[in-house]
């Protein structure tokens, strides 16, 4: 999350923060935990990391939220109780329609009677709505260490994953500075590594090479893709996270 403070007053500059919230592998990752040509890091517990989301809200709340931290919740718990499917959600489910049907933990929700919602059809969620209901109440302790998260670890360990209590206790995240830069003349806020935003930044130093006139040429639309070819090549090659980089 890229937070922009706006200036204190005249003459001052705004203040730019990245909260990374990212997801952190279990303790016990290791570099053969997924077998080739598995989708294990796809489907089952070992897809399964330490979620980051709720501490990085709540960062975002403490340090700079201004209503109540339950308050925030009220909405998604009504969302989570009762809501209608989408259209595109309809569209999607069938892609995943041997998983949707094939466990009980989904095929209560997403295929209540048998077969798979369709558009227009009432989904209910009671369970992610009551711990929606248990995080607004108790903070987000209670799902990194209280009163959730051994059932999470449980249910995460019977599906094969090798996430622990300790885990989600020992789960950070990290404030820091925006990542900053210049495009034509403008100032770039973005988010540091591991995430593309250094990517972001070298592919427009690149694209700012090249005249703006001629933007609706094929030559500047094959530009625009080698651009990006080499960004995202960057971003594999030389990309990770600077407090886990190791030789």
């Amino acid at each position: 999350m890229t937070v922009r403070i706006p200036p204190s007053g005249n003459g001052m500059q705004s203040k730019v923060f990245n909260i990374d919230f990212r997801e952190t592998a279990p303790s016990l990752a290791n570099q053969s935990m997924f077998p080739p040509h598995s989708n294990l890091s796809q489907f089952g517990g070992l897809a399964v990391a330490v979620p980051g989301e709720i501490m990085g809200l709540s960062t975002a709340h403490r340090l700079w939220g201004s209503l109540p931290w339950e308050d925030l919740f009220e909405p998604v718990v009504e969302l989570a109780e009762a809501s209608q499917v989408g259209p595109e959600f309809a569209r999607r489910m069938p892609w995943f329609a041997p998983l949707l049907l094939g466990e009980e933990e989904w095929s209560s929700v997403f295929a209540p009677e048998g077969k798979l919602l369709t558009e227009n059809d009432t989904i209910h969620r009671p369970a992610y709505a009551e711990s929606l209901r248990t995080i607004a109440r108790e903070g987000p302790s209670a799902f990194y260490n209280g009163s959730i998260t051994r059932s999470l670890v449980n249910k995460i360990q019977s599906k094969g994953g090798i996430v622990t209590l300790e885990d989600f206790s020992n789960y950070t995240v990290n404030v820091t500075p925006a990542l900053e830069g210049t495009f034509r003349g403008n100032k770039i806020y973005t988010t540091q590594a591991p995430t593309s935003g250094p990517v972001l930044l070298h592919m427009l130093n690149l694209v700012e090479m090249y005249d703006e006139e001629d933007s609706d040429s094929v030559l500047d639309a094959h530009r625009f893709v080698e651009i990006q070819k080499f960004g995202f090549a960057a971003r594999c090659v030389n990309l990770t996270r600077p407090d886990n980089f190791q030789v």
